[in-house]
């Protein structure tokens, strides 16, 4: 189903992001590299090299925009590590279209769901962390 160009999932996106914090957003984008890696080990058991080649080429665009979205200067060691994390990944899926194999997909979704897990709890904390501020701006107000 088509909306001026757009689809209701496209529209329904570009609403969860445009009210996400940094966080939540860090979360959809490896919800975003999660699925098209799914995708990608979908089409190369249904023999679909193409399809899969451009979900893995999206993922790798995904990985790519965490990277560079790294603050070196002030993120220290993890930004350091995690720069080098999504370099090794990144490899993993270069490794995937070089070879024309899907196994190395394998290990690029299972450390991207780490670091998915580690977001979301991180994304959850920065939440409840303004709910509480909120909490207190009201009662501050009442004063």
């Amino acid at each position: 189903m088509k909306t001026n160009g757009y689809s209701i999932a496209t529209a329904y996106q570009q609403t969860r992001v445009g009210h996400a914090d940094p966080a939540q957003v860090i979360v959809l984008l490896y919800d975003g590299a999660l699925s098209r890696l799914a995708h990608a080990r979908q089409r190369f058991q249904a023999g679909d090299r193409l399809q899969a080649e451009l979900s893995v080429t999206k993922a790798q665009a995904i990985v790519n925009h965490l990277r560079n979205s790294l603050n070196m200067e002030e993120g220290g060691e993890i930004a350091a590590n995690l720069h080098r994390l999504y370099l090794y990944i990144h490899d993993l899926l270069v490794a995937c279209l070089r070879d024309d194999r899907p196994e190395p997909l394998a290990e690029a979704s299972a450390l991207l769901e780490d670091l998915r897990g580690a977001w979301a709890e991180i994304a959850k904390q920065c939440r409840e962390q303004t709910d509480r501020n909120r909490s207190l701006d009201g009662v501050a107000v009442r004063a």
